[in-house]
């Protein structure tokens, strides 16, 4: 049987195909678009899975379409809005909370009125959306089957569970901005049967209180949380904590939130400035405060889940697990004995999430192991010599592309990696990544100034799997979620020592283990550079821009090339030089946006 899975209802759009329990393709509608965070219909995703898959559309046996809301609770997704406006005391039926990007706005007066009414009916969300979903369906892929239609929730719980390898009983954890009715979920899973445990009904929200520092400090909520993670790191949690304890706590296993988060948030796109309410803190501190406060509620409520149930198998998925230090606490609550973070925890995953849930409903389908997650286009060597005739690029072919790679980061050059089937989920793992030697902490800033990115987490290390010993603490129940770089680990004194650029302030680092199985290719050049070198150890970044998605094609990585000039890129078997083609980095040779200024300094 062959399941087609559609995330449609919101941003990051997506798609994914499945046959029996095999993961055929998953891909996000933005890596097709090129625009971050891509909303509504996947029309491209959809048709990129089935390419990517070998599928015709009428081999397709059922679609599972992933819903917020139900078509008998149109007002449901409208409860956002309903919600904040009374909090806000009518203000926030004003405000426009997401725009292209850029710094969230209030706009007042009646023009406002007319799309913001219409969103406190639920009809743009679910009817809209899914309509044009079905309409798409009927008259693109040409059939009427069995369509289905899974909870957003329950497509969260599926793409953890079922990629999670075989686990007798786990406990799953969804922390997230909203799924249509709560906002944090746990349920106990056992032999594929749900059992709800404890749930947090909307607006008691962990994302929207994450998206009130991230908007106060002057980021997009969408696109930069991740900012703040590495932010909290120079700061001192203690100094505005007991302000912020004030906005977030826990009542047993639910989570409460704070009217006044939506008040400030109203102050702050009034006013662009931080309220008066942290009068005197810096952002650092802030950042600090407000990520130890999530750690310590979320801790809280997992640890009772934990001692409840007796469950020590943990599942994690839903965008706020996208802390990889709040998932290092929860990995270190007493009695847990394995960890599992789906690869594209946010509402990316819940695509593949509604196909398995849906195969499930047919057959008997064990969780199964992922040996990788490169899901996406695959760049073909025939693919990446047209495209560089036709960009007037100077190339080599080099049947030993691998060594070659290694060769050329034991003597300190970028290398930019181009491979295989693109990644799904945020991460790049090696198939479109930027690496680089680790014993050099200025790449921080000059790689970030030529990628216009603003960062505050040091690069992340990619690590042969025979040396995690070496480089890590307290990793034993987390190493197949490390693979997807999902969680962070306590670095050992070696690791301080040799690898300097992937060690965050704190002490920790964000490792993708590499095997011999997930990333052959990847695992050689690490074996060979270790050769070289003696150290196990690479920084892997994913290749894109400022505000881009990760590259997906050859025209994508030819063209970032072009922009960053970084020293050479091994696309498929061929090899690039940016000095022999006369690329030569200077602030001026590209129309790139600059990226926030540092918060820093």
């Amino acid at each position: 049987m062959i399941i087609l899975g559609i995330h449609a209802g919101g941003h990051e759009s997506s798609a994914a195909l499945i046959q029996d329990n095999k993961i055929l393709a998953a891909v996000a509608e933005e890596r097709i678009t090129r625009n971050k965070l891509s909303y509504g219909v996947p029309y491209k995703a959809i048709e990129d899975v089935l390419y990517c898959a070998g599928i015709e559309a009428k081999d397709v046996d059922e679609i599972a379409i992933e819903i917020i809301g139900t078509p008998n609770s149109l007002l449901s997704n409208g409860r956002p809005w309903y919600l904040k406006a009374a909090i806000t005391r009518g203000r926030g039926l004003f405000e426009l909370i997401y725009v292209k990007g850029k710094r969230l706005k209030v706009l007042y007066g009646l023009g406002a009125v007319p799309l913001n009414l219409l969103a406190m009916t639920g009809i743009p969300r679910w009817l809209m959306i899914n309509m044009n979903s079905l309409r798409y369906i009927k008259k693109r892929l040409g059939w009427n089957k069995r369509i289905t239609f899974v909870n957003h929730h329950l497509a969260h719980v599926a793409s953890a569970y079922f990629t999670s390898a075989e686990q007798e009983e786990t406990l799953s954890v969804v922390i997230e901005g909203y799924d249509g009715k709560d906002a944090l979920g746990i349920d106990v899973i056992r032999d594929g049967v749900v059992y709800p445990l404890s749930c947090s009904p909307y607006p008691n929200s962990p994302g929207d209180y994450y998206t009130l520092i991230t908007r106060m400090l002057g980021y997009n909520y969408l696109l930069h949380c991740g900012k703040i993670v590495g932010l909290a790191g120079y700061g001192e949690p203690k100094k505005a904590y007991s302000l912020v304890e004030k906005l977030l706590w826990n009542e047993h296993m639910q989570i409460k939130v704070s009217p006044k988060i939506y008040q400030l948030m109203v102050e702050y796109s009034r006013t662009g400035k931080i309220p008066a309410y942290f009068k005197g803190h810096s952002p650092q501190d802030l950042a600090a405060a407000f990520q130890q406060r999530l750690e310590d509620v979320i801790v809280s409520i997992v640890s009772l889940a934990v001692k409840n149930t007796g469950v020590t198998n943990l599942l994690l998925s839903g965008g706020v697990v996208a802390n990889v230090r709040l998932n290092q606490r929860i990995f270190h609550i007493p009695g847990v004995k394995n960890i599992f973070v789906h690869p594209a925890m946010s509402d990316s995953g819940t695509a593949l999430g509604a196909a398995l849930w849906a195969m499930g409903k047919h057959k008997k389908i064990r969780p199964f192991r992922l040996n990788d997650v490169f899901l996406g286009y695959e760049i073909k060597n025939e693919r990446v010599e047209k495209e560089l005739k036709r960009q007037g690029l100077k190339y080599h072919f080099d049947r030993n592309i691998n060594k070659t790679v290694a060769e050329l980061l034991s003597k300190k050059k970028v290398v930019i990696r181009v491979n295989g089937r693109m990644e799904y989920g945020p991460r790049a793992l090696g198939n479109r990544s930027i690496l680089y030697h680790c014993d050099d902490t200025a790449i921080n800033k000059w790689l970030n100034n030529r990628l216009r990115r603003t960062e505050f987490m040091p690069f992340a290390p990619a690590v042969m799997e025979d040396y995690i010993d070496r480089c890590f603490k307290d990793y034993r129940g987390a190493e197949y979620t490390s693979e997807f770089m999902t969680i962070i680990f306590d670095c050992t004194d070696w690791m301080k020592k040799h690898c300097p650029a992937v060690v965050h302030v704190d002490g920790t680092a964000r490792p993708q283990l590499v095997t011999r199985v997930n990333n052959p290719d990847f695992y050689a050049i690490l074996e060979q550079y270790h050769g070289l070198t003696g150290n196990p150890v690479l920084i892997n970044t994913s290749y894109n821009i400022h505000d881009e998605p990760i590259v997906r094609s050859e025209a994508d990585a030819i063209r970032v090339f072009k922009l960053t000039c970084l020293d050479y890129m091994a696309i498929g078997d061929y090899l690039v030089s940016a000095q022999e083609n006369g690329l030569i980095w200077n602030e001026d040779n590209s129309a790139l946006p600059s990226s926030q200024d540092t918060l820093l300094g």
